[in-house]
């Protein structure tokens, strides 16, 4: 039997195709059709971070505990194509590893060179997004969550609701229930707001009520601090125009490095603007502490930024103070 070229291919070689998902700069799905035009070298990865394709699998079949799930991160070249040579190798480890007479060998991954551990938040939104999409039921941490998000004070204390009910309030609600949030979002405890900004920040928001809401809680925020931010960051992760406005009004003044880190992580969607882009452009070339090389090569990996990106660089004048250019 011939070796699969493709990851997608032994997968699906063993039973039913697993399901995708983008770990890496927004926890969301990612359609398989994606997954093999990628791995066929058709298309650059579309949502890519610090270089790599993050991906979470998940294998069909399983409908009780904790997803079968597994968590690697493939590295992109300067294009945002697939390296294939770590994949490869990581096909031949694969086949060797169902191969193996020793089981515990076959499950573990923790020696696997592309398996990442995802963070505490990653964790939280991949098991909200794979029982929503499964058509699972949420955790048992959904419903006190839901009704402390959603209802007017509940009484209970914050501590006791968890990460995890939020995610799954955030990816499960209706445009309704949110909102209903966008209401309760200026009593909302520090906990609870960071809470729900960092989910918002992989499900951004849908509706201007809560953009507003997010844009006059951060306004009543001391400026920089803990709450300040998140409130910056889950508002511009959305793609409404309400959030467009939020980052003019950031690059119309001196950005500091914090927030030009935060419009390049979350707020990337708004610089496929050509006056916004220079714009932001120009402030990062103006701030020798910021690591603008690092900035730039994230942001022309997505594909959607990286022709706006590279035209300005060539068409950048000889005397642009912007460390790099495109020759």
């Amino acid at each position: 039997m011939s070796v699969p070229l493709t990851l997608d291919a032994l997968f699906t070689r063993t039973g039913q195709p697993p399901g995708y998902y983008h770990a890496g700069r927004r926890v969301i799905p990612c359609a398989r059709s994606h997954m093999q035009a990628f791995e066929a070298q058709e298309l650059a990865w579309e949502a890519p971070w610090q270089g790599h394709a993050r991906l979470a699998i998940v294998f069909p079949g399983v409908r009780h505990g904790d997803p079968n799930l597994w968590c690697l991160g493939l590295p992109l070249d300067e294009q945002g194509m697939l390296q294939p040579g770590p994949r490869d190798a990581l096909i031949e480890r694969l086949l060797h590893s169902m191969n193996a007479p020793d089981r515990a060998e076959k499950e573990d991954l923790t020696s696997e060179p592309l398996a990442f551990q995802p963070d505490t938040l990653t964790l939280a939104m991949l098991h909200a997004r794979i029982t929503h999409d499964l058509a699972l039921p949420a955790s048992s941490w959904w419903q006190p969550a839901h009704e402390a998000l959603t209802i007017a004070d509940t009484g209970r204390h914050w501590s006791t609701l968890g990460l995890q009910g939020v995610a799954d309030t955030v990816v499960r609600r209706t445009r309704e229930e949110e909102m209903q949030i966008a209401e309760r979002l200026p009593h909302l405890s520090v906990e609870a707001l960071h809470a729900l900004c960092y989910c918002l920040e992989h499900a951004p928001p849908a509706t201007d009520a809560l953009v507003t809401a997010l844009w006059l809680r951060s306004q009543a925020e001391i400026e920089a601090t803990a709450s300040f931010r998140a409130c910056q960051r889950a508002g511009i992760s959305s793609e409404l125009p309400d959030a467009a406005k939020w980052v003019d009004t950031l690059l119309r003044h001196e950005p500091d490095d914090e927030t030009l880190a935060v419009i390049a992580a979350r707020g990337w969607s708004h610089l496929e603007h050509e006056e916004r882009l220079k714009l932001f452009l120009d402030h990062l070339a103006r701030r020798p502490s910021a690591s603008f090389r690092a900035l730039i090569s994230d942001l022309a990996l997505i594909p959607r930024l990286r022709l706006p990106v590279l035209m300005l660089m060539r068409q950048a004048d000889r005397d642009t103070r912007w460390p790099i250019r495109s020759e």
